[in-house]
């Protein structure tokens, strides 16, 4: 069912031996309680999460066998979660950690540490995520961070210039005291291995002990986890004592902390007296508009947090195709009424400010037809989702819902004849490293057929050069598939390989011209330019035709088809979705058609004569 069951093993197994020892062999609600209860002095929440592990595990063996297992209802144990009071710490004291952790020895212990402290406090990162980053994490000349969260999802950080700096700072200075891990990880320890979250808390622990800062055993002892808290508050206070829309602030500080959905950040409003002391301020003066969150403002809220990102695990191109929909949707609205894009409201969006933006898009920002369409369906899918929200707004809902996708212009198909692609596999200059690569991506785009993210996209553990040699592709729509290699290209990337020798297996496959990180799309387009003039010298058929990466993936394609391949291998060649997505080939295939035309009768031969109507409305008809 895609549940994350990484405790549930741990915890069912205990239990079990629980039972052995009691003698039981069948699960009771009575002896599940008095399992989930122990120890006597843990939490409720831990008492609540052990039973539910058993609950689910019951429910299952029952089904199979009544009597080997009692069902255990739920509600038995608290579920509610008591949120500790986080001590929120002022900039004196992050200063003076830092500081202190940077006397800490051995050095690169103290260093990791003095980092880790630093990039929590000015991001609000769980530990946890702090202490995946790779090294490939970090991009230090956009000052943003690729950051792994909770449940696998994904976010990319903007950071401060002086955050970037600080981090490149200690990848230079750690990689000179200790070796550089086998798994590309950003923090290290004198082992050169990747940091254990538990270790790191039992050091600031020392460390908070060793600034005194400790107020005793209880809920308000300094954690780790409370600079998350500290980053929070800190945000909404500056929002707040800007006079800025906070709930604006909160939703965008909810993805930017990777919380599922903003009701988990608006516990932030009363973690700290400061900021209750400031709301309580701004209540106290006349209210205003930007203090009211709009019903459009909640509902895209939700639609991006718990719909998209929760439910429906939509992938991080979507997210950003529908972000960019709806901020050209408001920006056009706010130009062309002047109200606030917070201010707007969802009945502010009938069917003639939705089909007015599409307009605009197609007149004022000249986009084509396809992204017209792609925008639409952007919009559609937050109005089918607000439909069962705004029962109120049913009517206009369904109208904007009936406002119909533009058919658009098919154009035939761009793909190379065998000439031409042995023209452009000879521009490259082999002699130099750039030639060898550009050669094996050409090489490689030409007989796999892969869209251009998809080979930017391979690492070294994607490349499965023995025989039966072959590629471990991560398609569009999150969709794996395993392409082989013609001996050939095998041959080709069993080179390069050997030539570059990858440090690491998640290295990238093709890298940028004297950097590690993986080769852009726009760069490779650019190579398939240069080498694309090259070739026209000698292959003139080449000149003025737009070649373009994906022009080499419809040249796969057709080399297929004009084999003998039927569409349905194809397709699963190409990773398509459906054998729809293939079907265009056949419109280009001129060899195709002119054995169609051979086969067709003479038009010397006699044939039956078409069946003309004579009636005076059937004859209208069918001049039509």
């Amino acid at each position: 069912m895609g549940y994350r069951l990484s405790r549930h093993d741990t915890l069912i197994g205990q239990f079990l031996d629980y039972l052995e020892h009691q003698h039981e062999s069948r699960i009771s609600v009575e002896h599940a309680l008095t399992w989930a209860c122990l120890p006597s002095g843990a939490r409720p929440r831990w008492h609540t999460a052990r039973l539910a592990a058993i609950r689910g595990f019951a429910a299952h063996v029952h089904t199979h066998s009544g009597e080997a297992a009692e069902l255990i209802p739920a509600g038995i144990l608290p579920s509610r979660i008591d949120h500790a009071v986080p001590y929120l710490y002022t900039p004196a004291q992050i200063t003076g950690l830092i500081n202190h952790a940077y006397t800490l020895r051995p050095a690169v212990r103290g260093l990791t540490l003095a980092t880790v402290i630093g990039l929590m406090a000015a991001t609000g990162m769980r530990v946890g995520e702090a202490l995946a980053l790779d090294t490939t994490s970090l991009d230090a000349a956009g000052a943003t961070i690729a950051v792994s969260g909770k449940y696998g999802r994904k976010r990319r950080l903007p950071v401060h210039s002086s955050t970037a700096a600080a981090l490149t700072g200690y990848l230079r200075t750690s990689r000179g005291l200790v070796d550089s891990p086998d798994d590309q990880a950003l923090f290290v320890t004198v082992n050169a291995t990747r940091p254990h979250a538990g270790n790191v808390r039992q050091a600031f622990r020392a460390l908070t002990k060793a600034c005194r800062l400790q107020e005793g055993k209880g809920k308000n002892e300094p954690r780790l986890h409370d600079l998350r808290h500290t980053f929070a508050v800190n945000t909404l206070l500056d929002a707040h004592r800007a006079g800025v829309d906070v709930n604006a602030r909160i939703a965008a500080l909810a993805t930017y902390l990777g919380h599922v959905s903003p009701a988990s950040t608006y516990w932030y409003l009363t973690a700290s007296p400061q900021l209750l002391d400031v709301v309580n301020d701004r209540v106290d003066g006349p209210p205003s508009r930007t203090q009211r969150m709009s019903t459009l403002t909640a509902t895209l809220q939700t639609f991006f947090t718990t719909y998209l990102t929760g439910q429906r695990a939509a992938s991080q191109h979507t997210i950003s195709a529908y972000r960019d929909t709806w901020r050209m949707l408001l920006t056009y609205l706010h130009e062309t009424t002047g109200i606030k894009p917070a201010d707007i409201e969802v009945a502010d969006l009938g069917v003639e400010a939705i089909t007015g933006f599409l307009q605009y898009l197609e007149t004022r920002r000249h986009n084509c037809v396809r992204t017209r369409n792609a925008r639409l369906a952007a919009i559609h899918s937050f109005f089918s989702y607000a439909a069962y929200r705004h029962p109120e707004h049913v009517d206009l809902i369904a109208r904007v819902l009936a406002i119909q996708t533009k058919k658009t212009h098919t154009t035939i198909l761009t793909y190379l004849t065998d000439p031409e692609v042995d023209a452009i596999l000879n521009g490259p200059d082999q002699a130099t490293r750039t030639g060898r690569r550009d050669h094996v991506i050409l090489l490689t785009l030409i007989t796999t057929g892969l869209r251009v993210g998809e080979l930017i996209a391979l690492t070294q553990q994607d490349l499965h050069l023995a025989r039966p040699a072959h590629l471990r592709v991560h398609g569009k729509g999150r969709k794996d598939r395993i392409t082989p290699l013609n001996p050939a290209t095998a041959t080709a990337l069993r080179r390069w390989t050997t030539q570059n020798s990858p440090r690491h297996p998640h290295s990238p496959a093709f890298t940028a011209q004297g950097r590690t990180t993986p080769i852009s799309t726009d760069a490779i387009a650019a190579r398939i330019r240069v080498h694309t003039t090259i070739a026209a010298t000698t292959c003139p058929t080449l000149v003025g035709k737009n070649v373009t990466p994906h022009t080499l993936r419809h040249t796969t394609a057709m080399r297929m088809l004009d084999a003998g391949i039927d569409l349905t291998t194809i397709a699963l060649w190409l990773g398509h979705e459906s054998t729809e997505s293939t079907q265009p080939y056949l419109h280009a295939d001129l060899g195709m058609k002119q054995r169609a035309l051979d086969r067709l009768t003479p038009p010397s031969t006699a044939t039956t004569r078409r069946y003309r109507p004579d009636d005076q409305l059937l004859t209208f008809l069918e001049a039509l």
